[in-house]
């Protein structure tokens, strides 16, 4: 029994301390969780941004990152700023692409774009320019009669 005793492996000598379990550390919220993984992203992004890759090279570009960082942190203000800033510089990208007639690298961006602000009249209108048609002009349903 000395050696139980002494090596802590006997019983404990306040049994109330055996019945209740030392209380788990505070659970970190999921948004500081993530932080870090945030953080990253919007650094990479930034990073991205600040060689101009905006929407190119595809997966290491601004647009991709800040979107990786928005779906972890859709409440990060940080994240919508730069979202908000590198969107209107993927417009023109997908523009220049369609102008070029480079239908895969414009399908690829306007994707992208569509990801940000599906409804958004710039986005709208580069979906109907891939379609061919004019933008705010409905396709016709049926034939003429």
């Amino acid at each position: 029994m000395l050696c139980l005793t002494f090596l802590g492996c006997g019983a404990p000598s306040d049994p109330d301390a055996a019945a209740a379990p030392a209380a788990p550390p505070s659970p970190l919220s999921q948004a500081e969780a993530l932080a870090p993984e945030v953080a990253r992203l919007l650094a990479a992004g930034n990073a991205a941004f600040a060689d101009s890759r905006f929407v190119a090279p595809p997966g290491d570009n601004a647009m991709e990152h800040y979107i990786a960082a928005r779906q972890l942190d859709p409440a990060n203000q940080g994240v919508e700023e730069a979202v908000a800033e590198v969107f209107p510089l993927g417009v023109a990208a997908a523009e220049r692409a369609l102008e070029a007639d480079d239908r895969a690298e414009a399908a690829r961006i306007i994707a992208l774009l569509n990801r940000v602000a599906p409804d958004s009249l710039p986005v709208r209108a580069l979906r109907d320019r891939m379609v061919g048609r004019k933008p705010g002009i409905p396709v016709p349903s049926g034939g003429m009669s």
